[in-house]
């Protein structure tokens, strides 16, 4: 029996050209890194912290990487903190007071509150990062609070740091890009009482603050996906 030669339609796929064929390979091999955690978190430590003159201190940490929300009171120290740990950024607000008072015998007791988060993440490759945030801070007499915000590399070197205690507060704000590595995210907020011998009735210190931190693709992958988007449809 002789062989039939059978005559149809091209194949579908001999559509295709080669610029189709990079297009999709540029689209592929970008899609993953832009839809994935752009960090890992590796460790954390958040806690509040009330203490007050003749007590025993009152404290609670975060269990896990959850959101976490809490607030501890102690007479008049007060201390709270909101804080959420998700795939592309790091978000918290806290804030702290120390209760003040009169000099002993017959003052009344001084303490302290304090809030602080410490976030260590692992970064896989490069990355671009922002920072910003607020803080504010009152004075009580010479009882002086403090609001603290620090990134730092695995040699716990500073990339950058915000210190701020009362008076006037300039945002706390930073960018760049990250190299791939370990980094730690520091934030803590710091009230405290005074009293002293002069016959003071009253030194009651204490502050907030807030930060967000995000991390973004580096703008080579998101070249790549346009590029890429680009000759695909080009080669319809």
């Amino acid at each position: 029996m002789s062989a039939q030669r059978i005559v149809g339609k091209p194949n579908e796929y001999s559509r295709f050209r080669p610029g189709v064929i990079v297009g999709l390979t540029a689209l592929l091999s970008c899609s993953a890194p832009l839809s994935a955690q752009l960090m890992e978190y590796v460790s954390q430590e958040r806690v509040v912290e009330a203490t007050l003159t003749g007590s025993s201190p009152a404290s609670a940490s975060a269990p896990d990487f959850g959101p976490w929300v809490r607030s501890i009171s102690l007479g008049a120290s007060h201390t709270s903190q909101t804080s959420n740990l998700l795939a592309n950024v790091i978000s918290a607000s806290a804030s702290s007071f120390g209760q003040g008072g009169t000099p002993p015998p017959s003052g009344t007791s001084t303490g302290t509150g304090k809030t602080w988060l410490s976030v260590v993440i692992n970064l896989p490759s490069s990355r671009q990062y922002s920072v910003t945030g607020s803080a504010t801070g009152n004075i009580g007499f010479d009882a002086i609070p403090s609001q603290n915000f620090k990134l730092l590399d695995s040699g716990g070197n500073s990339i950058y740091s915000y210190s701020h205690s009362y008076g006037g507060s300039p945002p706390i704000s930073s960018s760049g890009t990250l190299a791939a590595g370990q980094y730690t995210i520091f934030m803590d907020c710091y009230g405290v009482g005074y009293s002293n011998n002069s016959g003071y009735p009253y030194g009651m210190s204490g502050g907030s603050i807030n930060f967000t931190f995000t991390l973004t693709p580096e703008p080579g992958s998101l070249i790549l996906c346009v590029v890429g988007m680009g000759i695909a449809r080009r080669r319809r």
